[in-house]
């Protein structure tokens, strides 16, 4: 005798030959299901913020925490081509990275950073005087 299958599920022709641990919920229960997923992964958006701190390499390069400093704050950055290499981090956490900081990652890397009317130019260090003299030049 075939066990009594619970009245919101629907069982398929190959579940039902499997007895009664085949069944499939109804799509109203799979609906809740999800819904009751969604309002519990949203109750916790420190979890969404954790997976997006994860798209840095390990270890993030100088372009990828400049990226992700400007993501978070807002600043402006142009980087010149030659801007790259790898930064170490030892003891910083990524999320709580400053500017006093991300300007010793471009010391560190022999690059300087230059404000002008509110972007922030990175480049190698040789190349600085050119840029102030090219800024001079094109602002007269």
């Amino acid at each position: 005798m075939r066990d009594k299958v619970p009245v919101n599920v629907e069982v398929s022709a190959p579940a039902a030959q499997l007895g009664r641990y085949a069944a499939w919920p109804s799509e109203e229960t799979r609906m809740r299901m999800l819904a009751f997923m969604l309002v519990v992964a949203s109750s916790f958006p420190q979890l969404a913020h954790a997976q997006e701190s994860t798209c840095l390499s390990d270890p993030p390069t100088v372009r990828e925490l400049v990226k992700h400093y400007s993501d978070r704050t807002g600043t402006k950055f142009v980087l010149n081509p030659r801007v790259s290499g790898s930064v170490d981090l030892m003891g910083i956490d990524v999320e709580n990275i400053d500017y006093p900081t991300l300007v010793g990652v471009f010391n560190v890397h022999a690059l300087s950073a230059v404000e002008l009317e509110g972007v922030i130019y990175v480049m190698p260090e040789p190349m600085v005087p050119l840029f102030i003299e090219r800024a001079k030049n094109s602002s007269e």
